[in-house]
């Protein structure tokens, strides 16, 4: 893939961000919108890794409250409450059930008393305060759930997320901001002189050229990259990470509404089944990692252990690996604390300064990148020597969110009136909000672009190829299929799509013959590689 960083030439920034998740795109939207010149490297593809592969969820953390967490929980649910206003058409309440059975070794009391907890860290602004309720209750609000041992419940409300396109449009406004981003592009070393930062040396994966790009202060937000990173920490006495590997499956709806919160009777962790569309996603697991994050997958252990939790309090499900539509893993980039076990790591969040002036990030959630990125911000102002520039990032709405919350009933009608299937139109609107004018205006441009790619009701049309090659950066096929539109995860993975999608792709960016068919063999590759656990499953019989 070739990069063009000739515009880089000469440039000098004010910040040069490293890393092109959720914590890098906050961070660049924060500066840029304050004022600086920001530019923002990311090696692979924005929210290509950990920021696209969470459990969907915008949340507290109610089970950190066990820990005495209540630092992080009260920071994370006013944070789920801005996002709700920020972002509405990507970041959504949803109601959650917490069934109690007998022999949990969370009881009734205790359960309601973190319940109290949890709306006290939201200063009683979330959603809906929280109800407890009768076995009855439970049954009739989600029947799916095993009866037998049943003592009752607690209903209480967090969000749900699109993970990947909050990343995409936290990164659209950065841009609008003034910064410069760039996916595909490397940074292959730090630049010091006098003992400091005054740049980075980039270019693109693979490649031996490079290119200046000189900044004032450097800042890391790698993930799990982190403690790669190693010119930016020239004597780091240790590794800083514990990484933990978390694993998500996609099965038919096992729920009507709600998420669910339970208890493995295996380990005791906590885990999540959530709606997805016409999906639940069940998850996750937290293991230990070693090896390198782009290698993370999903193994048949993983699989064997999340069915087995799931079949036990969902038993009418009799859920198979042949029910299994859809798997993904992702790394989190934990503080390293090695006397606590995974799940007991922290979730807290460290800002290092190095020797040579940069500063790296380290931990943390998805929830609360926002107030994350405004940290960062302000220790870059204080380097900086500039005076201290209010955030704004707190108020001001992003892209696709600016109309809140009354444009999706009439944007939903002019998709249908231009013909769109009702899952397509759903897709759009409620992934683009109020930007979904962006693809309509497409569409006026030249009416073809409103045809579906294939046959099923959910298939991408093609204004959804051109707004993710124009807008969003799309450089890839797999990348449209997964970060963009979310189609990989989906039952037949919109495999009759992907030759259309990627002669779509070759007329915006110029692809040859050969590049088409290779897109196309690499999107197949990609989900070869979240099935390859299906390969080391023992065979297994309907419980």
């Amino acid at each position: 893939m070739s990069v063009d960083l000739r515009d880089l030439e000469n440039r000098s920034f004010d910040l040069v961000v490293i890393g092109g998740g959720i914590n890098g795109a906050g961070v660049a939207r924060d500066a840029a919108q304050r004022g600086l010149s920001v530019a923002l490297f990311e090696q692979g593809d924005f929210a290509d890794g950990t920021s696209s592969r969470s459990s969907k969820l915008v949340h507290g953390g109610i089970r950190y409250l066990e820990q005495a967490a209540f630092r992080l929980v009260h920071e994370a649910c006013r944070e789920r409450r801005t996002l709700l206003d920020l972002a509405p058409h990507l970041v959504r309440p949803l109601p959650f059930v917490l069934p109690i059975y007998e022999g949990d070794a969370r009881g009734p009391m205790r359960i309601r008393l973190g319940m109290w907890l949890y709306d006290l860290m939201a200063a009683f602004r979330n959603t809906r305060r929280h109800r407890m309720l009768r076995r009855e209750e439970v049954l009739s609000r989600e029947p799916g759930l095993v009866s037998s041992g049943l003592r009752g419940g607690a209903l209480y409300y967090d969000a749900k997320m699109d993970d990947a396109r909050l990343c995409l449009a936290t990164l659209r406004s950065a841009e609008e901001h003034g910064a410069i981003l760039r996916n595909f592009v490397k940074v292959r070393d730090v630049v010091v002189e006098n003992g400091r930062a005054v740049g980075v040396l980039v270019g693109p994966p693979g490649s031996s050229e490079g290119q200046l790009v000189r900044a004032r202060v450097v800042v890391s937000t790698c993930g799990p990259w982190s403690d790669l990173m190693e010119c930016l920490e020239p004597h780091r006495p240790a590794p800083r990470l514990r990484p933990t590997k978390g694993v998500h499956l996609l099965v038919p709806a096992l729920t009507r509404s709600s998420g669910i919160v339970l208890s493995a009777r295996r380990d005791g962790r906590v885990f999540f089944v959530v709606p997805h569309g016409e999906l639940s996603i069940v998850g996750t697991t937290d293991t230990d990692y070693a090896n390198r994050p782009e290698d993370v997958n999903v193994t048949a252990e993983d699989v064997s252990y999340l069915l087995e939790e799931t079949r036990r309090v969902f038993p009418e499900s009799k859920l198979l690996s042949s029910d299994v539509v859809s798997t993904y893993a992702g790394i989190r980039p934990l503080l390293d604390e090695r006397d606590a076990g995974p799940t007991a790591v922290s979730r807290e969040h460290r800002i290092m300064k190095t020797s040579i002036g940069a500063f790296i990030l380290i931990g943390g959630k998805y929830t609360t990148y926002r107030a994350v990125a405004e940290e960062i911000t302000n220790g870059v102002l204080r380097e900086l020597g500039h005076r201290r520039v209010p955030c704004q990032t707190q108020s001001e709405p992003l892209p696709g969110g600016e109309e809140g919350t009354g444009w999706r009933a009439p944007a939903f009608e002019r998709w249908q009136a231009l013909g769109v299937a009702p899952k397509a139109s759903a897709r759009i609107v409620d992934g683009h909000g109020a930007r979904s004018t962006e693809l309509e205006a497409l569409i006026a441009d030249d009416p073809q672009l409103a045809a579906p790619l294939g046959d099923r009701s959910e298939a991408l049309i093609g204004a959804e190829v051109v707004h993710a090659v124009r807008y969003e950066w799309c450089r890839r096929l797999k990348d449209l299929f997964r970060t963009r539109t979310g189609r990989l995860l989906q039952e037949g993975a919109g495999q009759e799509e992907w030759l259309p999608a990627a002669k779509h792709m070759s007329r915006l960016l110029g692809w040859h013959d050969s590049e088409v068919n290779r897109s196309v063999q690499e999107l197949a590759e990609e989900r070869e590689r979240m099935s390859s656990w299906r390969r080391a499953l023992p065979g297994e019989h309907s419980p």
